[in-house]
């Protein structure tokens, strides 16, 4: 099974690039650091169009991603201050 990340470092508020998360097993995503802001997850099945679903994070958390969709973002909604560092992890493959 191959596994990827992805990372982004977010100082501002604003939408981060579009993951592809189709034919992925066990994805999930880690938010931490010192920071007082708020992200959403959003996804879409065109790249386009992104819908939100699940709560916001304001604090360090890990999440599956629990939405079958064709990608999903994050959005960041709200800053303060600090940096939030979110990485996605996606594994490829069968899973035993």
């Amino acid at each position: 099974m191959a596994s990827n990340t992805a990372a982004f470092a977010i100082t501002a508020t604003g939408v981060q690039s579009a993951l592809p998360i189709k034919n992925t097993a066990y994805n999930s995503v880690q938010v931490s650091g010192v920071f007082v802001g708020t992200v959403q997850l959003e996804y879409s099945n065109d790249g386009v169009n992104f819908l939100i679903s699940g709560a916001a994070i304001s604090a360090a958390a890990i999440q599956n991603l629990t939405v079958n969709a064709q990608f999903v973002r994050v959005n960041c909604t709200a800053f303060t201050s600090g940096t939030i560092n979110v990485v996605f992890s996606m594994n490829t493959g069968s899973v035993l």
